[in-house]
């Protein structure tokens, strides 16, 4: 008898999938000498290792990813909590995609910075771009789908006064959903661009 596989748990499958292997090569083909580990807020790399070190990272990523992903699935079929997840199914499967693509950008990130061919002493300032690029976009849209989610037991401002009234429960997502949207266009805006980089140094 086959499962009853949707196409989020399909998807789902493929990015735990993707990243899996993307671990594994890294652990066995990754690059030989230091590859960044850490970021400052500024987007400076303060910390260098191995490719083992970062496909450790990467693994701890992945089982991460594979837990949520088999808790979300499981919440969806089981008896006890499939009513909770069929009362908002937008916003529960707004959530299972978050679940996917946000880890999934941080593994982006983590390769980017990996195979980028950056060396200590060299211009950080691409890495910081991409960085800075990236966590913005993640907040345009979650701030995109946070206002339009209805109350649920997994995604969303969640708070005693906004799960007790629907009208408390709009308006709280919708002003985080705004404020998700505009941090993330500010931060858009404001990453390092290669002409005030140039702009600067002449």
């Amino acid at each position: 008898m086959r499962p009853n596989l949707e196409r989020i748990d399909l998807a789902s499958i493929g990015v735990v999938a993707a990243m899996a292997a993307a671990t594994a090569y890294t652990a066995l083909y990754g690059p030989e000498g230091a590859v960044p580990l850490h970021m400052d807020l500024s987007g400076t790399i303060d910390r260098w290792g191995t490719r083992a070190e970062v496909a450790w990272v990467m693994a701890l990523v992945t089982v991460l990813t594979a837990g949520i992903a088999f808790y979300c699935a499981h919440v969806k079929r089981d008896r006890r909590t499939a009513e909770h997840a069929a009362r908002s199914p937008r916003g529960f499967m707004a959530g299972r995609i978050l679940a996917l693509v946000a880890p999934a950008c941080a593994m982006l990130l983590i390769a980017t910075l990996t195979y980028g061919g950056l060396e200590p002493g060299e211009s950080q300032a691409p890495m910081s771009r991409l960085m800075m690029g990236g966590i913005s976009l993640l907040f345009l849209v979650i701030g995109a789908f946070l206002g339009k989610t209805a109350p649920n037991a997994f995604v969303g401002l969640r708070t005693y006064w906004s799960l007790t009234s629907r009208l408390a429960w709009d308006k709280s997502n919708r002003l985080a959903g705004r404020l998700f949207f505009g941090i993330g266009l500010i931060g858009l805006l404001a990453r390092p661009s290669r002409r005030r980089r140039s702009a600067c140094r002449s």
